[in-house]
């Protein structure tokens, strides 16, 4: 099904309800345009998170988040490499990867030849999602969603480069605070209109930290292992703690009848390697004593250690996607 211009129009402005009420009216989430570009496509990367949900879950024929083109493009490489109005593209890529999208699609490889008549492959550059939010380097979070959907920190492009390869190669662009002040540097009319325009320059802004943060990320990941590694680091730290703690080898409290192990994390330790913040009781009276982190972690740590890893399989730290 072809979309009407209108409601091509309505996707890339961000208009839910014109586009919800075409699809009530026997619209097709997975009609294309006139060019070919699915509507989930060029929804990922204009319209947000709003607009990718309504798509994917229709009733009516819904759009299917693994759709590829002709060269293997798919939604999640325009949404991994996006620029959203409205700051919704980590969600956007969530929903598509929870929706069955390939969080390692390839673009495909073309036989070609050179000037002496040798065949050659030829991959699109950057073939993944990962590697495309890395090249665009604008959305630490972003790569974070993709790497929490199991996208592979090790996978690199035809001619070998990797993730942190794209990421660093973007570190010579201009830098911005925020899109805001991209607006005003740049003489843009409006935030749209700097969105619009960015792929467009000779020389696109960054903006300031995200790359950074996008280095720093992938770099730990590949040093851990994996996601999973990664992200369950402190947990690790927090087993071992309880298993010393049980067999009377550490404690977390300085009461008598155990033994002190100076080496054992504490909270804040646990925070300042992972990330996660803690929430203190407040005392209720004036006779409670107040929960230090060490009352705390002694609480904790004295639960039996099937309660221990439960706790801790909950336990959200900064490590964690927000998606």
């Amino acid at each position: 099904m072809i979309a009407p211009q209108a409601i091509i129009q309505a996707v890339g402005r961000g208009n839910v309800e014109a586009v919800r009420m075409w699809l009530d009216a026997g619209g097709e989430g997975s009609a294309l345009s006139e060019r070919g570009t699915a509507l989930i496509c060029f929804a990922a990367c204009t319209s947000g998170a709003a607009m990718v949900e309504l798509l994917l879950t229709h009733r009516w024929r819904p759009a299917k988040a693994g759709y590829a083109d002709d060269e293997g493009w798919t939604a999640l490489h325009a949404a991994a490499g996006s620029l959203i109005k409205d700051r919704s593209g980590p969600a956007a890529v969530a929903q598509l990867c929870d929706h069955g999208a390939d969080v390692n699609a390839r673009m495909f490889t073309s036989l070609e030849y050179d000037e002496h008549g040798e065949p050659y492959y030829d991959e699109p550059n950057p073939p993944t999602p990962l590697l495309c939010a890395a090249d665009y380097g604008l959305s630490c979070e972003i790569v974070r969603v993709l790497l929490s959907r199991g996208a592979d920190v090790t996978a690199t492009s035809a001619s070998g480069d990797s993730a942190e390869d794209y990421a660093r190669a973007t570190l010579d662009r201009p830098v911005v605070e925020s899109i805001e002040a991209a607006v005003a540097e740049y003489d843009y009319d409006s935030v749209a209109q700097a969105i619009q325009y960015w792929d467009d320059l000779d020389e696109p802004w960054r903006l300031e930290g995200e790359v950074e943060r996008i280095i720093e990320l992938l770099a730990d990941v590949r040093s851990a292992g994996s996601w999973k590694h990664y992200t369950g680091a402190w947990r690790v730290e927090l087993l071992l703690l309880q298993r010393l703690c049980s067999a009377g080898r550490a404690s977390p409290l300085t009461t008598p009848g155990r033994q002190i192990c100076v080496c054992v994390p504490s909270i804040e330790d646990l925070e300042a390697t992972s990330g996660c913040k803690v929430t203190r009781p407040r005392k209720k009276d004036s006779v409670t004593e107040v929960w230090t982190t060490k009352a705390l972690m002694a609480q904790l740590v004295d639960l039996p250690p099937p309660l221990v890893g439960k706790v801790a399989s909950y336990w959200r730290t900064a490590r964690d996607p927000l998606y």
